[in-house]
């Protein structure tokens, strides 16, 4: 994913916070455990995120430890262990892998140089998820592979590329779930995936217009001055209220801290993001 799922720990309790922090602690640690120490350089709160809803669904109380901190001059440091933060960790380094493989194609000059570079680092880890999880991979490389086709297909509208986007979050938070969390988490899933794709588009829109790059926002008329900026908003504040309804439907945490890094994400954390990325000035200005 793309770095933009984070909570507003200034309105989050300590404790919940902890939490949070023990849970991306216990995916780095995972990911050096699972995947290789070189993944680790991949780590982001979306998989948090992802931790956080698995381990909601499959009612498996988080079981936080202490450890010492390499990076942190060996302060001890709570983190959570789970089955769920393992298999976080593969579908980091199984997406990370098609993501590389996507800006391999893509990019030119000094970023391709750095993709190249930067793709036998990351082999490793990739190889040992794909051990572990060959039906993620699968799923996981026929949408990048759908998704790379509507790009490159130049798709004149925002809806489909991010819509199979969506597809792709859905089945990862899903993978391996019973039904109803399945559903529930696909539903989540597949709303927060699309609200990824759409911001993740408007905030590379004058990077990729200068570049002549695929973005959909490109393709409106009006490309992305403030009405569109504002309908956007609007749109994306939809498909989180898709999330918020679907979240909804857990009937029982196994932490009440779950609970509400959760909803902290849906309900502040992400319109935050949304608005900072569409309308910089005015969090300037405040």
């Amino acid at each position: 994913m793309f770095g933009y799922l984070r909570v507003d720990a200034e309105n989050l309790r300590l404790r919940d916070y902890n939490v949070y922090k023990a849970l991306y602690c216990g995916l780095c640690k995972s990911m050096g455990k699972c995947t290789g120490q070189c993944s680790r350089l991949t780590l982001s709160y979306d998989f948090a995120f992802l931790a956080a809803l698995r381990l909601s669904l499959a009612g498996e109380m988080p079981e936080i430890k202490k450890f010492r901190c390499a990076v942190k001059c060996f302060r001890r440091k709570a983190l959570v262990k789970s089955k769920e933060i393992d298999f976080c960790a593969d579908a980091s380094a199984i997406l990370t892998h098609y993501k590389l493989l996507d800006d391999k194609k893509d990019e030119k000059g000094f970023r391709k140089l750095s993709v190249l570079l930067l793709f036998p680092l990351f082999s490793f880890g990739y190889r040992r998820a794909k051990k572990r999880q060959g039906e993620l991979d699968r799923v996981i490389k026929s949408h990048m592979e759908e998704l790379a086709a509507i790009e490159t297909e130049n798709a004149p509208l925002a809806d489909r590329p991010a819509e199979c986007f969506g597809h792709l979050v859905g089945e990862i938070a899903s993978f391996g779930l019973a039904d109803p969390a399945a559903r529930i988490a696909r539903s989540i899933g597949l709303a927060v995936g699309k609200w990824i794709y759409l911001v993740d588009a408007a905030d590379d829109y004058e990077k990729d217009k200068k570049k002549g790059r695929y973005n959909p926002f490109l393709f409106y008329d009006e490309g992305l001055d403030d009405s569109g900026k504002e309908a956007l908003r609007e749109a994306l504040n939809e498909y989180l209220a898709d999330a918020e309804r679907a979240l909804d439907l857990i009937d029982d945490y196994p932490a009440p801290e779950l609970r509400e890094i959760l909803k902290n994400l849906l309900y502040s954390g992400l319109p935050q993001k949304a608005e900072s990325i569409l309308f910089p000035e005015r969090k300037e200005s405040t």
